[in-house]
């Protein structure tokens, strides 16, 4: 098995296992954050996380549901994004990975990369904030944020 220094935060998600699994069948060692073993202990970043060279952050406490009934929730991801970043070392790489679907205007053509950013919702403005707080870092340069539409079919039989 590689190992890489890899951490995935949200392994448990809605992208976050997808990418878990796939990490896996590839036999790529990475440590594993989720609701049942969380990046913070006593208000300072695992231990394991700080070994770690990649952070694939794949994270949310909040979906477009509750991000609509419970806004709250909303400013509390932001804050701990926020707090995560600020106690992350330097040389630690962050990958952001976001379902995109809410932060574009609604339209009836494909979303791309120069797509006008609207967010359509409370998640897809709360998505678009965090994304806001890694721009407004002074180093950027090692941060990348993947943006993901997220395509659903369904098969009506």
């Amino acid at each position: 098995m590689l190992t890489n220094n890899i951490s995935v935060i949200g392994s448990e998600g809605f992208i976050g296992r997808a990418f878990a699994n796939s990490l896996s069948k590839l036999e790529i060692s990475f440590e594993s954050f989720n609701r049942a073993r969380p990046i913070f202990d006593n208000n300072r970043l695992n231990k394991k996380i700080l070994e770690s060279h990649t952070i694939f952050w794949l994270a949310t406490k909040v979906n477009p549901v509750t991000a609509e009934s419970k806004n709250w929730l909303c400013d509390f991801e932001i804050n701990e994004w926020r707090n995560f970043l600020d106690l992350l070392p330097n040389h630690i790489k962050i990958v952001f990975v976001s379902s995109g679907g809410c932060i574009y205007m609604d339209n009836d053509e494909a979303s791309s990369e120069d797509s006008s950013i609207a967010p359509n919702n409370k998640y897809g403005s709360m998505k678009f904030k965090m994304e806001n707080v890694i721009q407004n870092l002074t180093d950027t340069q090692r941060y990348i944020i993947i943006l993901l539409i997220i395509i659903v079919i369904y098969y009506l039989y």
